[in-house]
């Protein structure tokens, strides 16, 4: 991130913390405006785009960040979403010698089922994609 600039910066759901512009500047990334979602402006905005409630605003009651990644994506009037590191294999295994559940899993297949017919996403896991009836994204290279 050293280096890096944006005109944005959306900052999803910081909690308690006050510092957490000065932990991303302490990177050496800088930006022109800010703004933050909190957890019950994630839960308004998930529930507007897709007509769905998880119920919750924190934890295993909430969709994970990286699908609000992708709706934010869909809402921002992208043309092509390409959604990897996605599965439906029980838990996250980039965790070395940890097999850590994957809390949001039931919340965030309701939301990827909406963004599977409403949006130009591209799930690039077969299993997923066959699970949600997306046949048209096509495994393989990521090229325009």
């Amino acid at each position: 991130m050293n280096g890096r600039f944006s005109e944005r910066v959306l900052f999803v759901n910081p909690g308690k913390w006050t510092d957490y512009a000065e932990r991303f500047r302490d990177f050496g990334f800088a930006w022109r405006s800010q703004e933050v979602m909190t957890a019950e402006a994630r839960a308004q905005f998930v529930l507007a785009l897709t007509g769905y409630s998880s119920g919750g605003l924190v934890g295993p009651d909430a969709h994970s960040n990286g699908v609000l990644a992708l709706l934010l994506a869909a809402a921002a009037g992208a043309t092509r979403i390409d959604a990897t590191g996605f599965s439906l294999s029980p838990g996250h295994f980039y965790i070395e010698d940890a097999d850590t559940p994957r809390n949001h899993a039931g919340h965030d297949l309701v939301a990827m089922r909406w963004l599977a017919t409403n949006a130009p996403v591209r799930f690039m896991d077969d299993e997923l994609r066959n699970h949600l009836g997306n046949p048209a994204a096509t495994a393989g290279p990521l090229s325009a």
